[in-house]
């Protein structure tokens, strides 16, 4: 394999990180955020609107913070 095709796959793996580590950054801001949603009182139904998050995955956050 030469320099340069190396270096392109390189890139490419490392570009793929990249955008993997801010998807799981993302997602884990959105469990944040709705677990302080759910602690002022709003609804399951009114953070998984505001979120994108579904029921069942807000009900584990809880779950997990008990």
């Amino acid at each position: 394999m030469d320099i340069e095709k190396a270096k392109a796959i390189h890139g490419a793996e490392l570009s793929g990180a990249r955008l993997e580590g801010l998807q799981k950054g993302r997602e884990e801001a959105k469990c944040e955020l709705a677990l302080k949603f759910l602690k002022i009182g709003n609804t399951l139904e009114q953070v998984s609107e505001v979120t994108g998050l579904d029921i069942e995955t807000l009900k584990k956050l809880e779950r997990e913070q008990e």
